[in-house]
């Protein structure tokens, strides 16, 4: 895979996080001076929103964006396989840019957090937010680093324990699929699993897609969401899918009794995971003809046709 720069990974965030629900950043382009992707609410509204799809709570990274603190504090928190990369997945990441011309954006922003006091850091300030976009706790680099200079480094328990502290507690895949089969029962529905990451993007995009037209299929489906951040999801997921892998989202229909009807597997072994594709929309369609209880078909058409 070809190496991006911090300055570009630090844009493509800001441009993921700017992206309206059911679209994606595709290229990590550095974006024109002064040019406004959306307003500082909407981004934050965003953030929000796949933070609630996600179980996830927000940390939102005030400053200077174009190098320095900031993109070392993001490197500090990104090492492969580090237990602060770990943690950091209990988060959707906005950063915001503190530069003009948004700088009066960005007290504004502070006042409505109830960010005390609303003063632009010089170097970056980090506040966390949950589900609702509700204040949690705020850190400045002080939180993060200590000593000066050369010496200056990440303060690795320090900065663990911060978040820990501001993340959402760890839920049981087991419980959430029991409960879930539970209640189909009850309502004589089925159960759509998906299997998924906070870090994957096709994973957020299905997640989206459904959350928009919960309304339609929730009269025939309940939705569980088994996420590899909680620890035993591998073996939840292995149950139903056996020893096969797959990329992520992988998913499933079961019926109230936990048994496999269909899966996002179609012809040629292949996972449709966002389906997006022709294919991937035609198994779609199957897996809902195959599997609805109330749905019409020309409702499950609606669903195809929203598909992008």
């Amino acid at each position: 895979m070809q190496s991006i720069s911090c300055p570009l990974v630090i844009a493509f965030l800001l441009l993921v996080a700017s992206a309206p629900p059911g679209t994606t950043a595709q290229e990590p382009t550095q974006p024109a001076a002064g040019q406004a992707l959306q307003s500082l609410e909407k981004q934050l509204a965003a953030a929000v929103s796949d933070a609630r799809l996600t179980y996830q709570h927000v940390f939102v990274l005030l400053g200077s964006l174009e190098g320095g603190p900031v993109l070392r504090l993001y490197e500090d928190l990104h090492q492969e396989h580090d237990s602060l990369a770990h943690a950091m997945q209990n988060y959707r990441i906005l950063p915001i840019s503190t530069a003009d011309p948004q700088r009066d954006e960005v007290r504004k922003l502070l006042q409505k957090l109830k960010v005390q006091p609303a003063i632009i850091p010089d170097q970056f300030l980090v506040l966390f937010l949950d589900e609702q976009g509700k204040l949690l706790g705020k850190a400045a680099p002080e939180s993060f680093y200590r000593g000066e200079g050369e010496n200056r480094a990440l303060n690795r328990p320090a900065t663990l324990a911060s978040l820990k502290k501001h993340a959402p507690p760890p839920l049981s895949s087991r419980e959430l699929l029991d409960n879930a089969l539970a209640d189909a029962k009850q309502s004589g529905r089925r159960v759509i699993v998906q299997e998924t990451a906070t870090w994957c993007g096709p994973c957020i995009l299905l997640s989206r897609f459904l959350e928009k037209h919960r309304a339609l299929w929730q009269r025939d489906y309940l939705w569980v969401k088994l996420d590899h951040r909680w620890p035993d999801t591998e073996e939840v997921v292995q149950d139903l899918r056996g020893d096969a892998t797959y990329p992520i989202p992988w998913w499933a229909i079961l019926n109230a009794e936990g048994e496999t009807l269909i899966t996002s597997i179609r012809a040629g072994d292949q996972n449709i995971g966002f389906p997006s594709s022709d294919e991937g929309k035609a198994h779609f369609r199957e897996m809902l003809n195959t599997t609805a209880v109330r749905l019409q078909p020309e409702q499950i058409e609606v669903l195809i046709d929203d598909l992008k």
